[in-house]
């Protein structure tokens, strides 16, 4: 979309054959969604077209999209990487490293595809072509974290993106079921059990 605003590092807008302008991270590099607006945003759908292909041998070629972002930690974030052909949706843990909340082996160099990120609260789902291609919940409280968008390649993949957009999904329902009475779920002679739904 071009009415969103990046800071690119390593990257560039390509114009197609055909004529129409796409996005490129190349080998490595990154590119950082400024708006203000997005720094703390819950409850949205990212939709994009990519394409990638392999630019070297190395052992990881890696693109992603972190969502969510605090630093350059992958809290969250959306991930491919030719090391093990997964995508994966992750976030880090408090230790440092990655815990991941969902995963889809799947290959699909060279071609474009239609992407479709789905986070809400504690859930997280990613859709490939219209097809639901991995989803998981995440309770721990570093799941509703909140932060900046990121794109980011490594060790030798040129992304191409084209028709980025985010869009904000309806609330969730939030149910409040306890034990009715005095809360502690232990009832006197007498008290009839029960729950209380807010």
């Amino acid at each position: 979309d071009s009415k969103l605003t990046w800071s690119f590092v390593k990257n560039k807008v390509l114009e197609l054959p055909d004529g129409n302008k796409v996005f490129s991270l190349n080998g490595s590099g990154s590119a950082k969604l400024n708006l203000p607006m997005y720094r703390n945003a819950d409850n949205f759908v990212v939709r994009f077209k990519a394409k990638y292909e392999r630019t070297s041998d190395a052992v990881q070629n890696t693109w992603r999209l972190r969502y969510r972002a605090a630093d350059d930690a992958n809290n969250n974030a959306m991930e491919w990487a030719t090391h093990n052909s997964k995508y994966f949706l992750m976030r880090k843990t408090t230790l440092g490293g990655n815990y991941y909340i969902a995963n889809y082996v799947k290959s699909l160099l060279g071609d474009w595809h239609d992407y479709e990120l789905r986070i809400s609260g504690i859930s997280h789902k990613l859709y490939i072509d219209g097809e639901l291609a991995a989803s998981g919940d995440d309770s721990d409280a570093l799941a509703r974290e909140k932060g900046y968008f990121q794109w980011n390649v490594v060790g030798g993949i040129n992304l191409t993106i084209d028709d980025f957009s985010i869009e904000p999904l309806p609330l969730p329902y939030v149910i409040d079921l306890q034990p009715a009475g005095d809360y502690s779920g232990i009832y006197l002679t007498g008290e009839t059990p029960g729950l209380d739904l807010a």
